[in-house]
């Protein structure tokens, strides 16, 4: 079996009061891996088929519902990194998406 090297985290931010929302869940289940499923109804509006996928299912190797504080966050995943970078030089890299919902990487050095 191969050892997992890139941990993959998720966060629920709170939608815009003036977008749609979709409806989620978490499944935290300790025998599984957890996830995430997000259901997005099919607009039935004027009459029109819709065909689109209505479910979505992703995991993670953690899920931070909307309550979750910047500190939560940051002990449970940045703060791990920092220690385990302290002694190695390389890169780390992080994609985020933001309100734009254009992914942007960032790249940072660290050395020793």
């Amino acid at each position: 079996m191969v050892k997992q090297t890139i941990q993959i985290f998720a966060r629920v931010k709170p939608t815009v009061r003036k977008q749609p929302q979709g409806i989620y869940s978490i499944d935290e289940d300790e025998k599984l891996t957890p996830s995430l499923e997000i259901i997005l109804p099919r607009d039935l509006a004027d009459g029109f088929v819709n065909n689109k996928r209505e479910n979505y299912r992703f995991k993670f190797q953690r899920i931070f519902d909307q309550d979750a504080n910047q500190e939560t966050i940051f002990e449970s995943i940045a703060k791990p990194v920092a220690e385990r970078t302290r002694l190695h030089e390389g890169l780390g890299f992080v994609f985020f998406t933001d309100l734009t919902k254009t992914p942007s990487p960032v790249m940072t050095r660290f050395h020793k």
